[in-house]
């Protein structure tokens, strides 16, 4: 998606994706050590193998990754690289935990759109409860962040939002270029069914020389009431940060009808 915003976000209703994806996995989850995923990626429909030729590029990657724990704390971004065999894809991650992982490969084909296809991984792991801390404040390091939305989120209504970074109290305006943007931000609903990966408003860097902050504008539209965890993924200093808030999603108004029964 060219342009200043890209966003999508999926639910079971959505119509059918055109991209099937398997995921098998050789590491051990929670050991601290790295897991290697092997991913078999075709066309939904006649099972033709899909390689680097069938994607469009977004946000400089073929591929992204999207994985997450049940308890929605651990979650990384990760970009499968082609194997040179037919639709086999791979890449690296360390869970943090044993547990039963999802993961989602945010993909647009050549010639259609944007779709996130979803996968488990470790299904025998733990499954443990959603952590629904609210927090609309994240530290990592020397670096302070803070969530706000102009108005509260409601489900399918588009919402502006901002995090704004400081480091060691002071607005923090070196933002590296992370995947031709300052900032990318996703966020998982509590049923662990929808997901929305979102980029920001405004300038983007033209080169990795560029620097962005304090402030990132973004716009969401949570997909269901509830609440939703975000990650804002920034770079300081050469290295990936994590920033996680959590945040309630109200559920959508109902549109006003004449009351019922009344003479």
């Amino acid at each position: 998606a060219m342009g200043n915003m890209a966003m999508s976000t999926r639910d079971d209703r959505a119509s059918g994706p055109t991209v099937v994806a398997t995921a098998t996995s050789t590491g051990t989850f929670g050991s601290g050590g790295p897991v290697t995923v092997l991913l078999h990626v075709h066309e939904a429909a006649g099972g033709k193998p899909m390689g680097p030729e069938a994607f469009n590029l977004e946000h400089t990657k073929t591929i992204h990754a999207l994985a997450v724990d049940p308890s929605l704390t651990d979650y990384s971004h990760e970009h499968p690289q082609f194997t040179g065999q037919a639709g086999t894809w791979t890449y690296t991650f360390t869970p943090r935990y044993n547990r039963a992982y999802h993961v989602w490969l945010d993909v647009t084909p050549v010639g259609g759109a944007q779709q996130y296809v979803m996968l488990a991984l470790n299904e025998h792991g733990a499954s443990v409860p959603v952590d629904t801390t609210l927090a609309s404040s994240a530290v990592a390091g020397h670096l302070t962040a803070k969530l706000a939305f102009d108005a509260p989120l409601m489900a399918g209504q588009p919402a502006m939002g901002h995090v704004t970074v400081q480091r060691d109290g002071k607005p923090f305006e070196a933002l590296e270029p992370v995947m031709g943007a300052y900032a990318h931000i996703v966020g998982f609903a509590q049923d662990g069914r929808s997901i929305a990966h979102v980029h920001p408003l405004g300038t983007q860097p033209r080169g990795d020389s560029e620097r962005g902050g304090p402030r990132i504008d973004f716009h969401l539209e949570p997909a269901k009431a509830g609440f939703l965890k975000l990650f804002a993924q920034i770079q300081v200093d050469g290295h990936d940060v994590y920033l996680p808030f959590g945040v309630t999603v109200q559920p959508a108004t109902p549109v006003d009808s004449p009351q019922r029964g009344t003479p």
